[in-house]
């Protein structure tokens, strides 16, 4: 597809992702959620990587903008678009490409189960494997395509800018009081 056939055709596919859903028994999905969460806790164990997969589902979710009153995903949060340059070349992500390429074989292993909430459940699954609560999660989140990709400017670069802050030109709320 090209030009606005493109634009047009991405619109289309939070319907083809549920339609290919339907498809599936809510049988096969609970088991393909269940497969995954024990798979996601054992890399967890295996790799030591609960902090990035903490980080990958707040950033993630964090493109979310109250203010944005367009259709979705065009508000942003957790739609799993940070897989997609630009988003995932931003200075606060740096790095979760790593975590990104650790859950792919996941992913494929549990093809029912969303980037969106693979992401979400690596987050959480994280939390609750390094002792903290079990997080109650709700699942069935589209992923958003690669036009989705958000610019930036939600959350504050990794590093501090000049003036020893985060956040403030890039569209951030800055740090300072």
């Amino acid at each position: 597809l090209s030009g606005g056939k493109m634009k047009s055709a991405h619109l289309l596919l939070p319907i083809i992702a549920l339609s290919v859903l339907a498809m599936s028994s809510a049988q096969d999905q609970v088991a393909q959620l269940v497969g995954a969460h024990k798979e996601i806790a054992a890399l967890l164990h295996a790799t030591n990587s609960a902090p990035i997969m903490v980080r990958l589902g707040w950033h993630d979710a964090g493109t979310f903008d109250k203010d944005v009153t367009a259709p979705w995903p065009k508000a942003g949060g957790a739609q799993a678009t940070i897989r997609f340059m630009p988003e995932n070349g931003h200075g606060a992500n740096a790095g979760l490409s790593k975590a990104i390429a650790l859950l792919e074989p996941i992913k494929a292993q549990f093809p029912l189960v969303s980037y969106a909430d693979l992401f979400q459940m690596a987050s959480a699954t994280a939390i609750e494997v390094c002792g903290g609560p079990r997080i109650a999660m709700k699942y069935g989140r589209l992923d958003g395509a690669e036009p989705d990709a958000h610019q930036g400017g939600n959350l504050p670069d990794a590093e501090a800018g000049p003036d020893g802050h985060f956040g403030g030109t890039g569209g951030t709320v800055p740090t300072k009081d």
